[in-house]
């Protein structure tokens, strides 16, 4: 896990946008926006590490990381 969250950090920071998120997982912003709004355990880990800083809605590193790695193994 640690290169993917290294691999993260290092491109996007440790907060990503909706977009990089997106970009990650290989869906559409649109996509995302939609899988974040059904009761599923992809969006309910996503929405724990969703940060909101004034509008922007951002998603910690660490937790899509987590998600890759947790997601990718099934």
């Amino acid at each position: 896990m640690n290169t993917t969250l290294d691999y993260l950090q290092k491109t996007y920071g440790p907060l990503l946008k909706m977009g990089a998120v997106a970009e990650f997982l290989g869906r559409s912003p649109e996509g995302l926006r939609v899988s974040l709004c059904k009761d599923d355990p992809l969006s309910r880990h996503l929405n724990a590490g969703k940060v909101k800083i004034g509008r922007r809605v951002y998603f910690k590193a660490d937790c899509v990381a987590e998600l890759q790695e947790k997601f990718s193994a099934e």
